[in-house]
């Protein structure tokens, strides 16, 4: 059955069920939570349990609602487990619907004259795609998306719970107090890299912020919780992700420097975090002042691509800096969002983009947008076939800054095969197997021509 045609049929359930245990447990020390970039977490706690001598049923809430079963650890020192039972919490309506097929179950509605609250008992008699048939007052009706009544349980059926819950089965050499290690991973937590570039109105140096999103999508809070981030992507047995809607916090003591972990980077954040359910907790990474910075311009063109009449060719805004290796400092991959400070002193956003993992020493390069400075118009001068395998292609490039200073243009042609420039204008500054680059520099309302000829083999 169809998750939608029974939702809007479900009444919450008013109150929280309160769970027996066969043992009490408490939490020994805060919750210690280790968060991936690809969604997920591993997380480890102690409890405190005091059992009799032998076997005994231990009951543990608490958990995190994302916990994957196959992945639990469990151990204690003097106690032997014989047997886990996880059961989650929070069951689905079409989950509800199902347990209560054959029952009776309260319907619900409110009066479409005067408000009043009506009631009705009614037996849940079967399950369809248009919604749940019902035995009322003698008839027998579907609750299909224009019925206005609602279905209200009364409350969870037996082996159901409202949070997620181990059952543990443990074996004590002596009565006591044990610690109980506990160690799982669990789906709707991650955490991404956010960084903030502010450029001064000269825009030669950039200051860098690197912060850490930390979402927490579950339905459970950690409090005061020590947390650490692997930077990187591990492989995944399984992977599911829930949505949901987020606020934002922030944490604010900078972290230490992070450790190498199996070829990823391992930051550990110095102060307890609290992550409060369908929530996101900024904290703060790294902050990096006076880069140098160069801005420049980038065309791309294809030599061989055909065309009858000019046409303009795109102009990206490019922004590069280096991370600085002097601070041993990488750059986890993540969103950069660039702001620029105008005459006033005011910031505006201008551009921004995912960048990679950047070691200390790297190159970082964002583009920022199309230009609307520069422009170049792309002219078709010759395209025609030598032989079978060989191509003869001509263009001219009028470039031209409408701007009111100076700017760096870098023009990339590609070429799909192997070739050779037969004419030139002008030397190209690199060259590579099926591409050449010309980096030029163009003067505030200065306008100049770019002309190659190409034989292509193909």
């Amino acid at each position: 059955m169809k998750a939608f045609a029974v939702s809007k049929y479900l009444l919450g359930l008013g109150a929280a069920l309160v769970l027996g245990a066969a043992g009490a447990d408490s939490v020994s020390r805060a919750p210690e939570l280790t968060l991936y970039q690809h969604g997920q977490a591993f997380i480890s706690e102690q409890r405190l349990l005091r059992l009799p001598p032998g076997r005994s049923s231990v009951r543990l809430q608490g958990l995190s609602s994302g916990l994957q079963p196959g992945s639990l650890q469990v151990d204690g020192d003097g106690l032997a487990v014989i047997e886990r039972r996880y059961q989650p919490g929070a069951p689905a309506p079409a989950e509800l619907l199902q347990a209560y097929l054959g029952r009776e179950v309260t319907l619900l509605r409110e009066h479409p004259r005067t408000g009043e609250s009506l009631q009705r008992q009614a037996q849940l008699l079967s399950l369809s795609g248009q919604g749940p048939l019902v035995q009322l007052d003698g008839r027998i009706e579907v609750l299909d998306q224009r019925s206005p009544w609602r279905i209200a349980f009364p409350g969870l059926p037996a082996g159901m719970h409202s949070a997620a819950q181990l059952t543990l089965e443990l074996e004590a050499a002596k009565s006591g107090q044990r610690r109980l290690n506990l160690g799982y991973l669990s789906d709707g937590f991650g955490w991404q890299a956010d960084y903030v570039a502010r450029l001064g109105t000269n825009s030669e140096q950039l200051t860098l912020e690197g912060w850490a999103s930390l979402y927490n999508r579950t339905r459970t809070v950690f409090n005061d919780a020590r947390v650490q981030l692997l930077a990187g992507s591990v492989q995944r047995s399984q992977d599911r992700m829930e949505s949901a809607m987020l606020s934002s916090r922030q944490a604010h003591a900078a972290p230490p420097p992070p450790e190498s972990l199996g070829g990823s980077q391992l930051y550990t954040l110095p102060e307890p975090v609290s992550l409060p359910a369908g929530e996101t907790v900024q904290a703060p990474l790294l902050r990096a002042e006076r880069l140098a910075v160069a801005r420049v311009h980038r065309s791309r063109g294809q030599a061989l691509n055909q065309a009858a009449e000019p046409r303009p060719q795109a102009v990206e805004q490019l922004l590069r800096f280096r991370n600085p290796a002097r601070a041993n400092q990488p750059l986890p991959a993540g969103n950069l969002r660039v702001y620029q400070r105008d005459s006033a002193g005011r910031d505006h956003y201008i551009g921004g983009q995912t960048i990679a993992h950047a070691a200390p020493g790297d190159e970082v390069e964002v583009v920022l947008g199309q230009s609307t400075e520069l422009r170049i118009l792309r002219v078709p001068l010759e395209y025609r076939r030598l032989s079978p395998e060989m191509m003869e292609v001509a263009w001219r490039l009028t470039l031209a800054n409408r701007g009111q200073q100076a700017a760096k243009l870098e023009v990339l042609e590609r070429f799909a095969g192997d070739w050779e420039l037969v004419e030139r204008s002008e030397r190209p500054d690199e060259r590579g197997a099926q591409h050449a680059l010309w980096r030029l520099e163009l003067k505030a309302g200065e306008e100049r021509q770019l002309s190659y000829r190409a034989r292509i083999r193909r």
